[in-house]
């Protein structure tokens, strides 16, 4: 399971960017987006969301790219 992952210097990322899935219990207003897993708070789901051309497409081009690696394809 892919929890948090670092962009520096790919593609469009000059600066490091960070994308976690960890679950920041500030607010308890979507409990149920939460779940356990070997003792971290993970959201099931998430969403990307900015203006146009901010590097979206990039960011799932990169999870792509990485999902080719890990499952050898």
């Amino acid at each position: 399971m892919l929890v948090t992952i670092k962009l520096n210097n790919i593609l469009i990322f000059n600066t490091e960017n960070e994308f976690s899935m960890k679950a920041r219990m500030r607010t308890r207003r979507f409990l149920c987006n939460v779940t356990k897993s070997a003792g971290n708070q993970l959201v099931k789901a998430a969403i990307l969301l900015g203006p146009n051309n901010s590097g979206k497409t990039n960011f799932v081009r990169i999870i792509s790219c990485l999902k080719g690696i890990l499952l050898n394809t």
